[in-house]
């Protein structure tokens, strides 16, 4: 009797073992990532104003030309260079359109039929009065703070130019309008040629990555 006991009672316990199920606490973690580079738009806006009429008498127009752009972008100054540049036509080929007028930056303008020879464009550069089919006019540059614009002469590679910087600003837009008056001396009306006077104006955004 007493070995029965004990084949029950073993068989018992094994049962009741092999019925125990212990869970671990486990689990795994895979992080998923997606990269944005930087990236930049820059448009031309509606509210540009790309055509005057000059009057012949004094060389002034009605002061409504200006180049309107905006831009977005996620990244910063360090990632882009954000350069304005001006250029007209001259007899030896592109040149720069900007000058300036003691400390007043200023916009040319050359003939597209009677091409203004490089010494001419060089001289309305200098507000000078010997400047045959190329006349110059003061611009005004219009920002929101905490962007600026400020006419660079010579900088780095790109020239004559306008630098914009954002300083932390992610969307803005930039003006560049033109004065009513030409610089004196740029606008005489037996040394400029009746016709079409044109300068293009470019916002570019170049990657410093």
């Amino acid at each position: 009797m007493k070995r029965l006991n004990k084949k029950i009672l073993i068989l018992f316990l094994t049962v009741l073992l092999s019925g125990t199920i212990v869970y671990a606490d486990t689990r795994a973690k895979l992080p998923l990532k997606t990269m944005a580079s930087p990236t930049i738009s820059i448009e031309k806006a509606a509210a540009s104003y790309e055509s005057d009429i000059v009057n012949v008498e004094n060389g002034r127009t009605s002061g409504n030309l200006k180049s309107v752009f905006t831009l977005q972008t996620n990244g910063t100054d360090d990632d882009y260079d954000l350069i304005m540049t001006s250029v007209l036509e001259s007899a030896e080929g592109p040149e720069s359109a900007y000058g300036l007028s003691g400390t007043t930056p200023t916009l040319l303008f050359g003939n597209t039929t009677n091409l203004p020879s490089s010494t001419d464009v060089s001289n309305a550069k200098a507000a000078g009065n010997s400047n045959c089919n190329v006349i110059a006019y003061p611009i005004n540059l219009i920002v929101s703070s905490p962007v600026t614009a400020v006419y660079q002469k010579n900088y780095s590679s790109y020239g004559d130019c306008v630098v914009v910087k954002l300083n932390g600003s992610k969307a803005t837009s930039v003006m560049q309008s033109v004065s009513s008056i030409p610089v004196s001396g740029t606008y005489i009306i037996g040394q400029d040629t009746a016709g079409t006077y044109k300068t293009t104006v470019t916002f570019t955004a170049v990657s410093k990555l």
